[in-house]
């Protein structure tokens, strides 16, 4: 490049920018994590002869509200993500704030689980259901 040209870079087709790829690589770890732990309560659950019966121990009306609310919460997300390519900051901020309401209010359910099982003496050292019951529950929040 002696004669005062600039040099040219080539982007490869293939190239993906450091943000979408840093996503891609938390996706596949999430779920990564999330198949070792339904693996682990599968092979616990298949082994041991004495596994409760969740509907039977745990709080099936919160837990379909909060599996409600976390299905819901995607929604304003995607479309807190899509105002931002529109630059349209008032709509950004609405429903990402719509977003972090429906976390809170998964939190404050999930508090009142936690609180119930810890007031009849049950926590994560119970038994290993109830290890991975707070473990994947906990990993949500």
């Amino acid at each position: 490049m002696s004669n005062g040209q600039a040099a040219t870079v080539e982007i490869s087709p293939f190239a993906v920018p450091n943000g979408r790829l840093g996503m891609w690589l938390f996706i596949a770890s999430e779920i990564m994590l999330f198949a070792t732990l339904f693996t682990s309560y599968i092979i616990y659950r298949i082994a041991s002869p004495e596994w409760p019966r969740g509907w039977e121990v745990l709080n099936v009306r919160l837990g379909t509200i909060n599996t409600y609310i976390l299905i819901a919460s995607s929604v304003p997300m995607v479309l807190a993500f899509s105002k931002t390519l529109t630059r349209d900051r008032k709509w950004f901020a609405r429903f990402l704030g719509l977003t972090i309401l429906l976390g809170c209010v998964f939190l404050v359910i999930k508090s009142f689980e936690y609180s119930a099982k810890f007031a009849h003496g049950i926590s994560p050292a119970t038994s290993i259901f109830y290890a991975l019951y707070f473990t994947i529950t906990g990993l949500h929040a």
